[in-house]
C-alpha cells in the first residue's frame, strides 16, 4: 500500500491532522525508517509491513517532530510478555484478528499498556502508581479498523469491523473510533 494511503488511514482512524502525519512521515523518510519516493512520483513503491508499523508508531508516540525518530526506535524496542512492541503491533495490524480493548502509550515513564485477548500486558516501564501522566489512548476498535483497511477493506467495511470489535471487547457499538 502506498505511503500516502497508509498515512491517510492512520490519520483518519487516530484522529490526527493529515498534515501532522505527513510531517511525521517526512521525518521518518529523512531518517531512512520509511522509504522515500525515488524516480517517478506517479508510481511510488508500496510500504513494507515494518514501514507501516513505524508510521503508525510515529503517530501513536508523537511528542514533537524533533523526537519522532527517537520515539519510534525506543517504543519499537520495548519488551513485554509477547516480545518486542513493534512485532506485537505488526501482528495486531497484519496477523489474525485479536481482541484489543485499548492501547495506552505513555512518555513519563515511557511504556505501553494494553489489554489484548482479555490479558493486560505492559511493555517498558509500568505506569506510575497514583500519579498523573500524559498518555495517548487508542481504542481497540480504531486498531481493528486500521488493520481492516490495511487488508484492503473499504472505510465502510472497516467501520463495521470496528463496531464488531467494540461489541466483542465489551464496549458500546456507538462509541467513537478515536480516543
Amino acid at each position: 500500500m502506498r505511503k500516502s494511503h497508509v498515512a491517510d488511514i492512520v490519520a483518519r482512524r487516530l484522529g490526527v491532522a493529515p498534515s501532522r502525519v505527513a510531517n511525521l512521515t517526512a521525518r521518518l523518510a529523512d531518517a531512512g525508517l520509511v522509504s522515500k519516493v525515488e524516480g517517478s512520483r506517479r508510481h511510488p513503491p508500496d510500504l513494507a509491513e515494518h514501514e507501516v508499523v513505524r508510521l503508525a508508531l510515529a503517530v501513536m508516540t508523537d511528542s514533537g517532530l524533533g523526537d519522532v525518530v527517537r520515539n519510534v526506535e525506543y517504543f519499537a524496542s520495548l519488551r513485554g510478555p509477547f516480545g518486542r512492541f513493534d512485532a506485537v503491533l505488526a501482528d495486531l495490524l497484519f496477523g489474525p484478528p485479536r481482541s484489543v480493548r485499548h492501547l495506552i502509550v505513555r512518555h513519563r515513564p515511557p511504556g505501553v499498556s494494553m489489554v489484548v485477548d482479555d490479558e493486560h500486558v505492559e511493555f517498558g516501564l509500568p505506569g506510575a502508581e497514583g500519579g498523573a501522566t500524559d498518555a495517548r489512548i487508542i481504542s481497540g476498535a480504531a486498531l481493528a479498523a486500521i488493520a481492516a483497511e490495511l487488508r484492503g477493506l473499504s472505510a465502510g467495511q472497516a467501520d463495521a469491523v470496528a463496531a464488531a470489535s467494540r461489541i466483542i471487547s465489551g464496549g458500546p457499538p456507538w462509541t467513537s473510533t478515536t480516543c
